[in-house]
């Protein structure tokens, strides 16, 4: 599904100067912002925490839907317009609108008060992978996330190996997620407007761990592995920053096997048989 420009949906209030620093990309199609909603298919029980509202536009379609809404605008500006656009909402429903003045990386998420939440977020370029690591250490309190994304970056969590896009990125998010691309959404519908294209994709938590690993030296491996990936691995991990190993690794059965293989062209499981027959050789 891919969301055009609609003319007559589009606008940018004059009175909000976007600040590049954090990033700022409104989203102001009102068909964008439908599907959208939509396609979260949010129940009413539901919590939803929404990351950057920014003016409001999403935060007002999502507030009939859930139970209860938490929205976090680090932007104190944009904030104090929230306050005032949703005053009557705040006053007529006590505690299902809870505004937030604060940065998504250093909220305690310990404070908003649910067992499970979904998270709904517009996430500018530059704090994307940050917001997922963010994700990823309060998992337990997370029934999935959906992400407004530049569509190159989504495209890296949902690319397949031997492709361009294929990152130590993809692998990590794959871990602990799986992923599902929802719709492309055009430039043309964000003010101001974006160079690139933007995608929306839904990441659904794992119930358990895919392998049984100690996760740091896990991913330092796989990290190791992509720090030149345009070499063999056994070249990549011999000069890699990340990861030091006593002599003997180079002699293991999977590098018997693939002696002549590059990072791009493993699957995740592919990692973790190459970890089993390393995790010996890395020094704590």
């Amino acid at each position: 599904m891919l969301i055009k420009n609609n003319d007559s949906a589009l606008y940018c209030e004059s009175a909000i100067r976007p600040k590049k620093s954090l990033g700022q990309n409104f989203l102001t199609d009102k068909n964008a912002l439908t599907k959208i909603v939509n396609l979260c298919e949010i129940q009413p029980q539901e919590v939803v925490l929404e990351i950057g509202s920014g003016t409001g536009l999403l935060t007002e379609k999502l507030l009939p839907k859930v139970s209860k809404l938490y929205a976090v605008e680090i932007d104190n500006s944009l904030f104090q317009r929230l306050v005032a656009k949703f005053a009557a909402s705040l006053a007529a429903e006590p505690g299902k609108l809870v505004l937030i003045n604060d940065d998504i990386l250093k909220l305690d998420f310990n404070r908003l008060d649910a067992e499970k939440m979904r998270i709904i977020a517009n996430v500018p370029y530059y704090i994307s992978t940050k917001i997922i690591k963010k994700v990823i250490d309060n998992l337990t309190k997370i029934e999935d996330v959906i992400l407004l994304l530049q569509k190159e970056f989504g495209e890296k969590l949902m690319a397949k190996p031997k492709n361009k896009n294929y990152t130590s990125l993809t692998l990590f998010v794959n871990y602990f997620f799986e992923v599902k691309k929802l719709m492309e959404v055009k430039n043309t519908c964000f003010c101001p407007k974006p160079k690139v294209d933007s995608v929306l994709v839904r990441l659904i938590p794992r119930k358990k761990p895919l392998f049984q690993v100690q996760e740091d030296d896990f991913f330092n491996l796989i990290r190791s592995c992509f720090h030149l990936r345009r070499k063999f691995l056994l070249n990549s991990l011999a000069k890699s920053p990340y990861l030091k190993l006593t002599p003997g690794y180079k002699e293991i059965d999977f590098f018997k096997r693939n002696d002549k293989i590059r990072a791009e062209e493993l699957a995740l499981a592919d990692y973790y048989q190459l970890y089993l027959g390393i995790k010996e050789f890395i020094l704590g």
